[in-house]
């Protein structure tokens, strides 16, 4: 019982001399027991072999959040973004949209003369009726890639023509048709269509044109310096051109339609270089060489039926004037623009440019016009050696989401 007092007696001077040592240390800028914020500056039992780290304020490592579902909030997204060389591609974001209206002219095809007045002067052509400038829209839709250099891009735009059209009069129906329509008859044998076409009183043409393209593209950025990239552009495109004749005399119609359908691969690049914080200017080229399936018909047509071969010289006579043909043929495709981006808000800009657009190897309904119609329903091979140019001006935005 004696020998338990006395450890008793021990282990409570021992506590009492811990706790003064404790106060006392805690005094001198000494490490409490209490304090776990702290590191002790003088360890115990030190060997020769350890080193003795002075508590210092760098020993400490804020660590953000490590729960795999946590978001940062919006300011904080927001400043870790920087500004780069990339036009609208510093934002850390999948999809983009470009919405685009489109204003474009066409260049006049070759002019042919339909129709003299008594006089023998030309009162009608071809370019009487043209295409007029157009209206249309083009829409873009991008999907950036794991790589944020790169992404993938589906791009539309058409324009929306209400076509043209010019009619010439003479109330003593003195207009005659300068087309050689000779061996060619209308509403039975020994009705020549001649007796139709010449003194008449009234004669309309109208023409009507549609543009479609559609583009499929991998582009990939590659940064010059701090203000400038180049986006490098592979992919499909599909354009289709449609252009359409009809010339009204009386009750018969001659009309032509020439649909040209060109598909293939395409490269191209867009450079940009920023101006500031918000203003980006870009130049993009695209070109390449494609496939034209042009899918051609042609025919005069009335109230009666068709007209049709009366010469018995011409090997298929007694045939409808009524042709449909196919060709495939090859044509070069070539787009210019510039232009430049503002930046409206960290998700939206406004761009704006002109485009030039050139394209070879077409079939224009116009081009088809025979120099003998009766020798052409034997079968007259479509003509696709026309140039077409586009140009205008495009203004829309662009968001980022």
């Amino acid at each position: 019982m004696k020998i338990v007092k006395n450890l008793v007696a021990i282990l409570f001077f021992l506590g009492v001399y811990s706790l003064v040592d404790d106060v006392v240390g805690q005094s001198q800028g000494e490490p409490s027991l209490f304090n776990p914020s702290e590191r002790l500056s003088r360890p115990v039992n030190v060997l020769t072999s350890q080193v003795t780290v002075p508590p210092t304020n760098q020993m400490y490592t804020t660590v953000g959040n490590t729960d795999r579902f946590h978001r940062p909030n919006l300011s904080d997204r927001r400043s870790a973004r920087t500004i780069n060389a990339v036009p609208f591609r510093n934002i850390p974001k999948s999809l983009d949209l470009q919405v685009r209206g489109l204003v474009m002219m066409r260049d006049n095809a070759t002019n042919q003369a339909l129709t003299s007045n008594a006089a023998s002067e030309t009162v009608l052509s071809t370019r009487d009726a043209d295409m007029d400038t157009s209206g249309g829209v083009e829409i873009t839709l991008g999907k950036t890639l794991e790589d944020k250099t790169q992404r993938i891009e589906t791009v539309y735009w058409g324009l929306f023509t209400r076509g043209d059209s010019a009619m010439t009069s003479d109330a003593a129906s003195g207009l005659n048709t300068l087309l050689n329509i000779s061996g060619l008859s209308y509403n039975g044998f020994g009705n020549p269509l001649s007796a139709v076409f010449n003194s008449s009183a009234n004669q309309t043409l109208t023409r009507s044109f549609e543009y479609h393209n559609v583009e499929w593209n991998f582009t990939s950025d590659i940064l010059i310096d701090d203000k400038q990239s180049v986006r490098l552009l592979t992919g499909f495109r599909y354009f289709k051109a449609d252009d359409r004749f009809n010339l009204n005399i009386d009750d018969v119609a001659y009309s032509v339609t020439d649909d040209n359908h060109l598909f293939g691969a395409q490269v191209g690049a867009l450079w940009t270089k920023r101006k500031g914080s918000k203003l980006t200017y870009h130049i993009g080229v695209k070109t390449g060489v494609f496939f034209n399936a042009i899918d051609h018909r042609t025919k005069i047509f009335g109230a009666a039926g068709h007209a049709f071969i009366e010469d018995p010289a011409i090997m298929n006579w007694r045939d409808d004037f009524n042709e449909y043909s196919k060709k495939i043929d090859m044509s070069f495709l070539g787009q210019l623009e510039l232009g430049f981006d503002y930046l409206l808000t960290p998700s939206c800009q406004l761009t704006a440019g002109y485009r030039v657009m050139g394209v070879t190897g077409m079939a224009f309904a116009t081009d088809q016009i025979p120099a003998s119609f009766a020798e052409a329903a034997e079968g007259q091979p479509v003509t696709a050696d026309g140039s077409l140019i586009m140009h205008g001006a495009y203004i829309g935005l662009d968001w980022n989401f």
